[in-house]
């Protein structure tokens, strides 16, 4: 299933394009429902009878974009109890976090909370949440690259669009993997979850802790791309959420 970058399987992305060759991940298993979702997501559209869509656990889901250097809204996917198997085409940088999971690669456990690489072809399971919490996301170097509807990337099933076909992931769906920031542009690593403001008032621009609901936690952040992220930081969960 797995093509070189020659071969000439298309792929459609957000730039509403086919392009020969992309790194992408294949779906081997889906786990229980995963999905694609962007951070804040599809909002403000209740007037015309569209619900918000986005992360369940958005503190997670942007910790572990930021921790990648991505943009903290960058597409992910959302995972729900059990989470999905899956091959990368191409040597990428992934996190995985939210609720506790043991998550493999290639057969061997892997870490949560801190940036996994990952060899050509390998292969991430997300396994099963072990809780408390519901819901775990993997986040990958680039995001997620889907087409946006009415303003964003998330899914949202019932009205059957956004993210992946608008829909929950199934066996066989491959999806293409954005470009890395800074990959070939140089662009500059993006502020931290809720803590754009303060990041002038830190000496390193690598330590800039992410901020809670309303106040700081005074517990250096990990460098972007480099690090996991403390447990400080990790939102508390529940058996609920």
């Amino acid at each position: 299933m797995s093509e070189a970058p020659g071969d000439t399987h298309a792929l459609s992305t957000s730039a509403g394009v086919e392009k020969a060759w992309v790194p992408r991940i294949e779906v081997l298993a889906p786990g229980m429902m995963t999905t694609v979702q962007d951070w804040p997501g599809r909002v403000g559209l209740w007037r015309v009878g569209v619900p918000p869509s986005g992360p369940m656990d958005d503190l997670s889901f942007r910790l572990g974009n930021w921790a990648l250097g991505n943009e903290e809204g960058a597409a992910g996917l959302e995972c729900t109890l059990i989470g999905p198997k899956l091959r990368f085409t191409a040597a990428t940088t992934v996190m995985v976090t939210g609720a506790e999971a043991t998550p493999t690669v290639d057969g061997e456990p892997a870490a949560t909370w801190e940036p996994l690489t990952l060899a050509a072809g390998a292969v991430l399971d997300v396994g099963k949440l072990a809780g408390p919490g519901l819901r775990a996301y993997v986040l990958v170097a680039g995001g997620i690259d889907v087409p946006e509807y009415l303003g964003s990337a998330s899914t949202f099933t019932l009205g059957g669009f956004g993210g992946h076909e608008g829909r929950a992931l199934k066996k066989g769906d491959e999806l293409a993997i954005g470009e890395p920031r800074g990959a070939t542009t140089g662009g500059s690593a993006p502020a931290p979850p809720n803590g754009a403001a303060e990041a002038t008032a830190v000496a390193d621009p690598t330590a800039v802790p992410p901020i809670g609901a309303d106040e700081a936690d005074p517990t250096p952040a990990p460098a972007l791309g480099a690090s996991a992220v403390p447990g400080a930081h990790r939102p508390g969960l529940t058996d609920a959420w």
